[in-house]
């Protein structure tokens, strides 16, 4: 199952996209729609990102739950 275009779109709004680097709930460094940044993310993201690249960040993360469900 491929969440829909539309699905995504609900999902962000509904969880909020943020550009720049914030510390979650849980104290991670974290960015765009509540991807947890790898060290080296955190470098390569320090001054923020597009909102393009904020959801292309959020499709990968969606690719591994999509396969489960399936």
């Amino acid at each position: 199952m491929i969440m829909s275009d539309r699905g995504r779109e609900l999902l962000a709004a509904w969880e909020g996209v943020r550009l720049k680097p914030y510390r979650c709930a849980a104290g991670k460094p974290t960015i765009g729609v509540g991807h947890v940044m790898s060290k080296e993310e955190q470098i390569g993201y320090a001054n923020g990102i597009s909102q393009d690249v904020a959801m292309r960040i959020f499709r990968d993360d969606l690719r591994p739950v999509e396969r489960a469900v399936e």
